[in-house]
């Protein structure tokens, strides 16, 4: 028969075990965290150090352009002001 204070520190025991396993997750999600960042991070250094950067391209501004139309939305009709070239292409 067990006595008061063996069942106490049995409890006990069993408490930090699950303490235990519970820091082991924590720890295991970090490694796993830091793993994904590691690579991550890796492969942002890939494009660096190439001449081909991909962020290096540029985009002009759009040139001669005209104000032909002006289209709005009717919940009941639909499309109003929609030039006829674009009709059969909306629904």
């Amino acid at each position: 028969m067990m006595h008061a204070k063996e069942e106490e520190e049995e409890g006990d025991l069993k408490m930090n075990i699950e303490k235990d396993k519970e820091g082991d997750d924590h720890v295991s999600i970090l490694a796993l965290l830091v793993v994904a960042l590691r690579k991550s991070l890796i492969g942002c250094s890939k494009y660096s150090s190439s001449s081909c950067d991909p962020s290096s391209m540029e985009i002009g501004l759009p040139s001669n352009v005209r104000h032909v139309a002006h289209v709005t939305f009717d919940r009941f009709n639909g499309f109003l002001g929609l030039p006829v070239e674009f009709e059969p292409e909306v629904p």
